[in-house]
């Protein structure tokens, strides 16, 4: 078994009122020493250099499925 992880483009967990019909949605994780850049429109965001004096960024709400 694996996970397959989906990085989504929304850090409001209230955006996801409905269950995924597979895997779950999670959110609460936050970076050390990396930046996320949010993707645009459909695309998936990316990590970036770390911003100075942005210390523990958040992660969007990742959609995580089991393989």
């Amino acid at each position: 078994m694996a996970i397959a992880t989906e990085i989504t483009n929304e850090k409001d967990k209230s955006a996801y009122t409905e269950w995924p019909t597979t895997g779950a949605y999670v959110y609460g994780y936050f970076l050390e020493g990396a930046g996320w850049e949010m993707g645009r429109g459909g695309e998936e965001g990316y990590l970036t250099d770390m911003v100075l004096k942005e210390l523990h960024p958040i992660v969007p709400v990742v959609h995580v499925t089991a393989v």
